[in-house]
């Protein structure tokens, strides 16, 4: 399984959201006892290269393995998540928005759910966790409709903004999960080695297109025992 989520809150900032938003962000001390739990089952949580290698049939993995995503940047991910996962000794990797973070100018201690890390903070990250990573989710395409209306050239453009402002990896998520094979070309022709979809629920297997990798919708918060289904059991939807 390669599961997503997108922020974390308090229940007092949940409360204060509009109820759209809330499709997006799940409570913190949830958050943390579906941590404990993949602890307790006694899953490997993988790096982005492990991850790579294994789909490549390059390394061998135990069965309960995992790979834990966080898509966006959200400074919230920094404030309580990051803190649990280092708690419970768990790798993950954050898809970044260039953009938003890049133009970041809120003051970091506010309480606003939806403010992006800044530049400092993700530098600061780097060296508190090890344990987290941080990959391309787009430079300026999380808008609707703009992956699909961009040309070759200004789809790699956008990649080369994100390499400039928050350096380079070869890793990406589609945001909202929209794709086309423009986008998987340009990927492909700028050295990208694996590109995340959002959905359709299932298991990633090493047989599915290296571009079009499935992950888990887990921002919801579902309910353990759905929680635990989608984990143990093999391709399940």
């Amino acid at each position: 399984p390669v599961i997503c989520y997108h922020n974390i809150g308090t229940h007092k900032e949940i409360d204060k959201i509009e109820q759209e938003s809330k499709r997006w962000i799940i409570e913190k001390n949830f958050f943390e006892k579906q941590i404990r739990l993949i602890k307790k089952l006694g899953y490997k949580t993988l790096t982005l290269k492990e991850f790579e290698q294994w789909k490549k049939n390059e390394i061998q993995l135990p069965y309960m393995s995992m790979l834990i995503t966080f898509d966006d940047g959200f400074l919230n991910v920094y404030k309580y998540a990051l803190p649990i996962l280092k708690k419970y000794q768990m790798n993950a990797v954050i898809f970044i928005e260039g953009n938003p973070v890049n133009n970041h100018t809120i003051p970091d201690d506010t309480d606003q759910t939806h403010i992006y890390m800044s530049k400092e903070i993700i530098d600061k990250c780097k060296k508190e966790y090890e344990n987290i990573e941080f990959a391309c989710h787009s430079y300026g395409l999380h808008t609707n409709g703009s992956v699909e209306s961009k040309s070759y050239k200004e789809l790699e453009e956008d990649l080369e903004k994100y390499k400039e402002v928050m350096g380079e990896t070869h890793y990406f998520a589609y945001p909202f999960g929209h794709y086309t094979e423009e986008m998987k070309k340009v990927l492909k022709d700028n050295g990208y080695k694996l590109a995340f979809a959002f959905g359709p629920g299932k298991k990633a297997r090493k047989e599915d297109d290296d571009f079009l990798v499935s992950r888990i919708d887990t921002s919801f918060g579902m309910k353990n025992w759905k929680f635990v289904i989608k984990m143990v059991l093999p391709f399940i939807y």
